[in-house]
């Protein structure tokens, strides 16, 4: 009896439980992307957890186009820091889940990237608390719509 009063005591403290720990939320995204997207080449977009904030900053940092340029070589750097969750998205298709959930607790935070070859400009998204997002792939750029919230 003792003993599950103290697992109890420890899970709702948030020192020792993960959960509690965690930052990030997200479970899925869905999306629609318009015929014209990336001028109708695929796009490569990343979901990136951090559970290391040295690398959160290290990698966080990096523009889009950085990010995927020097990918092959972070993956080596990362692997039980980071978790990344890729999937391409085909102009004029839509998608109504994509399971984002990551594997562990305690993700200190979390970017998506979305690789555009049409323009330098960074599309890169920072997550927050949100549980779904969904994202529009226009020509030039990503509209993300939080929690049934446009920005």
């Amino acid at each position: 009896m003792y003993f599950i009063l103290l697992f109890l005591a420890l899970v709702s403290c948030d020192q020792f439980n993960p959960l509690a720990l965690s930052k990030i939320w997200l479970e899925k995204i869905s999306w629609m992307a318009e015929k014209n997207a990336n001028n109708s080449v695929p796009i490569k977009v990343h979901v990136v957890y951090f559970y290391d904030e040295s690398y959160m900053n290290k990698i966080s940092n990096k523009t889009s186009t950085q990010y995927f340029e020097e990918y092959n070589d972070l993956k080596k750097e990362f692997p039980s820091k980071v978790e990344v969750i890729e999937f391409d998205v085909v102009p004029g298709s839509a998608q109504d889940t994509v399971v984002v959930t990551p594997k562990k607790a305690g993700a200190k935070g979390g970017v998506i990237f979305a690789r555009y070859n049409t323009v330098n400009v960074n599309q890169k998204y920072m997550l927050g608390q949100e549980f779904e997002i969904r994202m529009v792939f226009k020509k030039d750029y990503v509209e993300l719509i939080r929690d049934g919230q446009s920005g």
